[in-house]
């Protein structure tokens, strides 16, 4: 599968909550995939067409190695790939690339040329982002708190047709986490004609740590006061650690999509 086209949109696990916009602060991801390596260059434009100065772009190679390169005043960015690579800014913008690849069998130079034009309105859930996917037996014992990062392909009619995991839980719970990805519906991005298109979609699953949720009253969906505890590694010591990995956009130049299965 392809990216090139496709607009990539972070909507992070609990986009469509306040308590949400703030823990994992959602925002949009553009970018694009290079099928080759060689000279990139490029420029990043605001949705009005203005260059953008001072703007991070990432660059991840499929080997997993990535730069920031920052754009001039022109808007315009430059870098060298040994192999395809994926290519984005973490904010709404256009951004292009011009590749020159390496010389073909006949002696000529190929190049590539790639644009994304973020959508007039992203995918949309109808599953609440705070629900939480079943328990393995395992998690249930260990009573700790788990969180999977995953990357979704949806369709232009909402529906999920591709899963990449950028950080597994554990304890038996990717699986779950990817079965219940794929179940997802979503309001299906649109373009600027108000036609359905298909996007990317960053999503979260949460499993509190069980015995914690087991004294809430609702044992359906992420509490409030989940995003009051301190995170895993940080803070004093306290009887409940929330999982908190961050999100590494660098692992979706690596890792293998997983096609919905045939019913």
């Amino acid at each position: 599968m392809r990216w090139t086209g496709l607009l990539v949109v972070a909507m992070l696990a609990m986009a469509a909550v306040a308590p949400a916009a703030a823990d994992d602060g959602a925002r949009p991801v553009s970018g694009f995939v290079m099928e080759h390596g060689g000279e990139l260059r490029g420029r990043v434009l605001d949705l009005d067409g203005a260059p953008l100065r001072g703007v991070k772009v990432h660059v991840v190679e499929r080997a997993g190695a990535e730069r920031i390169v920052r754009t001039d005043s022109e808007g315009q960015y430059r870098a060298t790939t040994r192999s395809g690579a994926l290519v984005f800014v973490e904010e709404q913008a256009r951004i292009d690339g011009h590749c020159a690849v390496a010389a073909v069998a006949d002696g000529a130079e190929a190049i590539e040329v790639h644009e994304i034009i973020p959508a007039k309105a992203g995918a949309r859930p109808r599953t609440d982002p705070r629900a939480i996917p079943p328990y393995t037996d395992e998690a249930k014992t260990r009573n700790d708190w788990r969180k999977q990062w995953l990357l979704l392909d949806v369709d232009s009619t909402g529906t999920v047709q591709h899963v990449m995991e950028l950080h597994a839980p554990g304890l038996g719970l990717d699986a779950i986490g990817i079965r219940e990805a794929f179940a997802l519906r979503f309001d299906p991005a649109r373009d600027h004609a108000d036609r359905p298109m298909p996007s990317l979609v960053v999503w979260a699953w949460e499993w509190p740590a069980y015995w914690w949720l087991d004294a809430h009253e609702v044992k359906t969906l992420v509490p409030d006061d989940a995003y009051g505890l301190v995170c895993r590694g940080a803070g004093p010591s306290t009887k409940t650690y929330r999982d908190c990995p961050p999100l590494d956009m660098a692992k979706a130049a690596t890792q293998p999509w997983i096609p919905r299965p045939r019913p």
